[in-house]
């Protein structure tokens, strides 16, 4: 979430992972990831200069054929440290038992967007298991290394930068006159779920509502 707001106020339009809980969004991205074609992904990405989080992860390889000279952020960190906020943020409201029960009546889109471009592409299916997870995540970091060319990377730790100086750098733009963004992940993600949640539930509410009215309507 720092990166994406970070990449917004750079002026380069970010499309971010939680852009996917609108629909016609999520079933483009669906597509895309399915498929690979590139009017898909130029449909998907049209208005944005940038792209970030899971939607980027899972499919980086078929976007730098698209966008062979695009700049690529790896962005790194502590591989436990890492774990310890994805099994308390995605594992513990997309998986299993009871809550993927209601993640999935909840957001079924997006629930297929998790399992299949994330848990089962990178996880073997089992985003719960600490020693599968972390082992791919480092696997992930040195494959990126080795995929794009070195001075159209950076490798970036977002949590010990100190500012602007870094970034702004490597996508040769002016340092802002404003503070570097800092998200609380954990914080803003819980907001994401309950929000996406809340308005779920509502079209719920009043879809059922409807059908409850109608039959009142045919049996009066």
């Amino acid at each position: 979430m720092s990166l994406m707001t970070a990449l917004d106020t750079l002026g380069f339009p970010c499309f971010h992972g939680t852009h996917l809980t609108r629909p016609p969004t999520g079933d483009l991205f669906i597509k895309a990831f399915t498929y690979g074609n590139p009017k898909d992904w130029l449909k998907l990405l049209d208005g944005y200069a940038s792209i970030a989080d899971l939607a980027a992860l899972s499919s980086y390889k078929d976007l730098m054929k698209i966008f062979p000279e695009a700049k690529v952020i790896l962005n790194i960190r502590d591989p436990n440290r890492w774990y310890d906020s994805f099994s308390k943020t995605l594992t513990k409201t997309t998986h299993g038992s009871d809550r993927n029960f209601i993640f999935k009546l909840l957001t079924p889109l997006l629930a297929d967007y998790f399992q299949v471009a994330v848990y089962d592409k990178f996880f073997s299916g089992n985003p719960q298991d600490r020693e599968t997870c972390i082992s791919a995540f480092t696997d992930h970091i040195e494959e990126v290394k080795q995929h794009v060319a070195p001075e159209n990377l950076l490798v970036y730790d977002i949590e010990k930068e100190k500012g602007w100086k870094t970034l702004c750098e490597f996508m040769e733009v002016p340092i802002p006159n404003v503070p570097f963004p800092r998200v609380n992940d954990r914080e803003a993600f819980g907001l994401l779920v309950k929000g996406t949640a809340f308005i779920h539930i509502m079209v719920l509410f009043l879809y059922v509502s409807s059908i409850i009215y109608i039959v009142f309507r045919i049996v009066a």
